[in-house]
């Protein structure tokens, strides 16, 4: 059994047949097609019928559905017994009977009916041609995915609806934290995809899938591309790979474009920032007339957000693009986000003066734009801050060091998403010098080393729940699922590696700020 041998899944995905019905034998729809013939409904009963051949079968001068139905019963009949490994009606007019449905079942012989607009000869020529000549059909498939590409494929929708055209099939593109740049949510689970590191095709269940990652500017795969097909064959798989192929080239220099110019923006709207950081009160003309190009409002009444995100995969400028949209969808109109040394930054403004609830309102609205973001993103973190009400551009800075702040002890939590507004924040704010500074931090790394170099990763996991809960092994124990004894147990093998004993109020303290000050320097790396 040849490798490379067509099967008639493979046939019943060729676009001659995408009109074509199933009626029966669905069970045999991976056998091996050798030849293709036609047979006449008169030569029913004398044709020659070849093991593994595929069966043609034209109705158009059959007289009467029951002549054509008694025709077809005879056919599967008589193709059981020769081996025959399909068959494919055309010009039939009426509903296939449940009992030849039940028969073509039965000896498990795939039977399509393809519609009265597909010619019987000319079908016939073009399955033997697949079958026998398998390179012939890709060869024109890639042809005409060239002539689309050539005609539309600037950007990434115009690729994307290039290859599921050419290919009859759903096609995707998406990040590695799953953000869907293109297309719709694919049936393959996107970790599955993203873990694809060189052009490759599989199946899983009932589709089949081909999928090309596309490297962006720092060399690493930056883009998934992928198109899925039901009940689609290897003949398929191989040919939407070699689809892929074709679309690399201009998929490549999409994701450079796209790169480049985020980049270009991302360093004007950084240095647009830092100006009236800077300026405050007194931005000049030239400044304050780049912001409103930029979408910015300096007047008025500001809020500032700040966005410490990560992700075990790194982040990409889409995942900044698809907060940006998830923000607008919360009804959250912010300028553009500036990227800076530690996360991202933005503002939203109200023309007239806001009541004193007015940031825990955005952060209402936040908090739920944020639980979308990253239910849609597997594996990102997102850590928010908002700051106070100020008034006009000598306000910026004011409520956007506040939203750092308020960040910084958002990412200290912990928690895969967490928002802090800086009025809530209290006696928390007298600790921020200790969790942003590099120092605390070379101090916590060196204090938890052991810990970090152990295997058991239960350890330091068990050791922060225990310190949150008051040292209580009991609410610890609950909180993890497991029992108190095992906390107790686990306390003790730290307290061994660290050499100390948690028993002491100023050892506990310093160890609990050494977690959260690793905590945010997790997560602003």
């Amino acid at each position: 059994m040849r490798d490379d041998a067509v099967r008639f899944r493979d046939l019943q995905a060729l676009p001659a047949l995408n009109s074509a019905r199933l009626v029966g034998g669905g069970a045999g729809m991976d056998v091996i097609v050798r030849e293709v013939e036609i047979v006449e409904p008169e030569a029913v009963m004398t044709a020659d019928l070849r093991p593994a051949a595929l069966i043609v079968l034209p109705f158009g001068n059959a007289d009467g559905p029951i002549h054509q139905e008694h025709l077809l019963d005879l056919m599967l009949r008589r193709a059981h017994l020769a081996k025959v490994c399909a068959i494919v009606v055309t010009g039939h007019h009426s509903e296939i009977a449940t009992a030849t449905r039940r028969l073509a079942d039965k000896f498990a012989i795939p039977t399509l009916v393809a519609p009265d607009r597909l010619p019987a000869l000319p079908l016939t020529v073009h399955l033997r041609t697949v079958v026998h000549e398998p390179q012939v059909e890709q060869s024109r498939i890639l042809h005409a995915l060239t002539s689309r590409l050539r005609a539309h494929g600037e950007d990434l929708h115009h690729i994307m609806t290039c290859l599921a055209t050419t290919l009859d099939a759903a096609a995707t593109a998406c990040t590695a934290q799953g953000t869907i740049l293109s297309g719709d949510e694919p049936a393959t689970a996107v970790p599955d995809i993203v873990s694809s590191r060189t052009l490759c095709s599989f199946r899983t269940d009932d589709t089949s899938i081909a999928v090309l990652p596309v490297a962006g500017l720092a060399g690493s795969a930056a883009l998934w591309v992928a198109v899925e097909r039901a009940d689609a064959g290897a003949l398929w798989r191989g040919t939407a790979e070699l689809c892929l192929s074709v679309a690399h080239g201009p998929l490549l220099a999409w994701l450079a474009r796209e790169q480049l110019t985020a980049e270009r923006d991302a360093r004007l709207r950084g240095t647009l920032l830092a100006e009236i950081l800077e300026h405050g009160g007194a931005v000049t003309s030239a400044v304050a007339e780049q912001a409103a190009m930029a979408g910015w409002q300096l007047a008025g009444w500001h809020v500032g957000l700040h966005f410490r995100l990560g992700h075990s995969a790194g982040l990409s400028t889409f995942t900044v693009d698809t907060l940006a949209r998830e923000l607008a969808a919360a009804q959250l109109y912010p300028g553009p986000l500036v990227e800076r040394a530690d996360g991202w930054s933005t503002w939203i403004t109200s023309p007239q003066e806001v009541p004193a609830d007015h940031a825990h309102k955005v952060a209402r609205k936040l908090t739920r734009a944020l639980r979308a973001f990253r239910d849609r993103r597997s594996g990102v973190t997102v850590a928010a801050g908002v700051g106070s009400p100020q008034r006009d551009a000598s306000g910026i800075a004011t409520t956007l060091a506040e939203a750092r702040q308020a960040a910084v002890i958002a990412a200290s939590s912990g928690d895969s998403m967490a928002v802090r507004v800086v009025q809530d924040l209290g006696a928390s704010r007298l600790l921020l010098g200790w969790y942003s500074s590099s120092a605390f931090s070379d101090y916590a790394g060196q204090l938890l080393r052991p810990l970090l170099d152990n295997r058991d990763k239960d350890l330091i996991t068990t050791l922060e729940a225990y310190l949150d809960r008051s040292c209580s092994a009991m609410q610890t124990g609950r909180v993890l699922g497991i029992h108190r004894n095992t906390v107790s147990q686990r306390m003790a093998r730290v307290e061994k590696l660290l050499g100390l004993s948690l028993s002491q109020a100023d050892t506990r303290l310093a160890v609990q700020l050494a977690l959260r000050a690793l905590r945010t320097s997790d997560l602003k790396h």
